[in-house]
């Protein structure tokens, strides 16, 4: 797992950028739709990860994503919570790698 802190104003897309060049060999990455973007979606491919990112509302053309496996992500959320005293990650871009069995 990569879990990458960044400050409120920092956009996901930045982030994206940041954790690219550091993600471990894995079949498949769960993000949120903030990462949701052509280039991204992309630079995984092109590195043989599956992106399982739903896509942002607005965009025109639907993107396909395992629903199962995104509802994974939220079981990885609730441990970066658990340790927040407030019960609030503070703009926790997380990104969960799931290397090949």
């Amino acid at each position: 797992m990569i879990l990458l802190l960044t400050e409120g104003q920092v956009s996901d897309y930045r982030g994206a950028a940041t954790v690219l060049p550091a993600l471990p060999d894995a079949d498949i990455l769960i993000a949120d739709r903030g990462y949701d973007s052509d280039w991204f979606r992309e630079a995984l491919t092109d590195r043989s990860i599956e992106p399982c990112i739903p896509g942002r509302k607005n965009r025109k053309l639907p993107v396909d994503y395992d629903t199962a496996c995104y509802k994974q992500r939220a079981i990885s959320w609730n441990a970066c919570l658990a340790g927040s005293k407030t019960g609030a990650a503070s703009q926790c871009a997380m990104t969960d790698a799931h290397t090949p069995s």
